[in-house]
């Protein structure tokens, strides 16, 4: 009523006069009327579940080969790529690259920074040339970044050696001609090692002499050059006696421009030399060749 009628409402019913009590008789007669309309049960079905298919074990996949093919599933973009060729090619700095693969700087580091995050290179800060401003970035590309273009990697120097000492070996021995990285002459391996010959090799003897007036060379001599960056007053003179003992003519220790001095008067009449002048004085001339 919704409120619209306030008084109370006063119904009366008739009194019901229906038997509360049903004849067991009728009673019978109400259940097969509805037992006739009612449903049959059904006999109950033996339902048997289909054969399982017996998987056959297979042998578990050895973690070498999944890694190995994980390699080949990294996706790259044109731009990593791109990146990725021109740091297997030689250690030369990030900006340097840069100019010369004509790259954004913005979308090169982009490309460094996905080829770092996935293992193909790691980026050192190491000296590169005498002076000031002597300082870069170099980025290494790792086995797997060679494993990556399905190419050889080069010779390098032995593993565990620091990013400094790795940048100039490998350097200065692609602008030496025919020289070989670590070769183990009578059991002793050398950083760098060269059997001179004078028609290819006058540059080397000429940036030689420019820092150790008076030193000469004979063709078929054996020279080994070894750069020595981390503690070269313990390394140095190891490796003069080792080399002497395995038979090379000739061996020369390169260090960094702050130990040039120390070292020359420590191994005197050794020649000692400014590793990073050997290396500046090949590159201009190969550069100069070039053009």
């Amino acid at each position: 009523m919704n409120g619209a009628y306030r008084e109370p409402i006063l119904a009366v019913f008739p009194p019901l006069n229906v038997s509360k009590i049903v004849p067991l008789s009728e009673w019978e007669q109400a259940k097969q009327r509805i037992n006739k309309y009612a449903p049959q049960e059904q006999p109950p079905q033996n339902i048997i579940p289909p054969k399982k298919e017996e998987k056959v074990p297979q042998p578990p996949m050895k973690e070498k080969k999944l890694k190995k093919e994980s390699k080949k599933f990294v996706l790259l973009n044109e731009n990593e790529q791109k990146l990725l060729e021109a740091i297997c090619q030689g250690l030369t700095p990030v900006s340097q690259v840069y100019k010369n693969i004509k790259m954004h700087p913005q979308t090169a580091q982009n490309a460094k920074k996905k080829l770092i995050t996935l293992g193909f290179a790691t980026e050192e800060s190491i000296i590169i040339k005498p002076g000031r401003g002597a300082k870069a970035k170099i980025l290494f590309p790792t086995e797997k970044a060679f494993q990556k273009l399905g190419i050889k990697p080069p010779k390098g120097s032995r593993g565990g050696d620091s990013a400094q000492h790795k940048f100039l070996v490998r350097s200065i021995a692609e602008l030496i001609p025919k020289s070989q990285v670590e070769m183990a002459i009578a059991g002793k391996n050398a950083d760098i090692i060269i059997l001179y010959d004078s028609s290819i090799h006058q540059p080397l003897a000429e940036a030689l002499s420019k820092q150790s007036p008076g030193c000469t060379f004979q063709d078929g001599q054996t020279i080994a050059i070894e750069i020595e960056v981390s503690d070269p007053a313990k390394t140095a003179k190891n490796n003069i006696t080792k080399n002497a003992e395995a038979g090379i003519t000739t061996t020369i220790i390169a260090v960094l421009p702050k130990e040039v001095d120390r070292i020359k008067a420590m191994l005197s009449p050794i020649i000692v030399i400014d590793a990073l002048q050997l290396f500046d004085f090949l590159q201009a001339y190969d550069q100069g060749r070039a053009s």
